[in-house]
């Protein structure tokens, strides 16, 4: 999500967070970009886990060569 939408989804989250209800419209571009963040938290975290393992396999091999 770039700054622009993201900046607009906070307004709408804002409001949200203070129990003001939105307009249809408004409502499903807060969805939208709820779920946008959503995916992008996952494939960070995918992403961090991946290189995670390449570490450990790095490691494993250095260690397996100490042998």
């Amino acid at each position: 999500m770039n700054e622009k939408t993201f900046k607009q989804w906070w307004q709408l989250h804002l409001r949200v967070a203070t129990g003001e209800a939105l307009g249809l419209q408004e409502q499903t571009q807060y969805e939208t970009g709820l779920d946008a963040l959503d995916k992008e938290e996952r494939e960070q975290f995918q992403a961090a886990r991946l290189n995670q393992l390449r570490q450990l396999r790095a490691q494993i091999e250095q260690l397996q060569n100490l042998n």
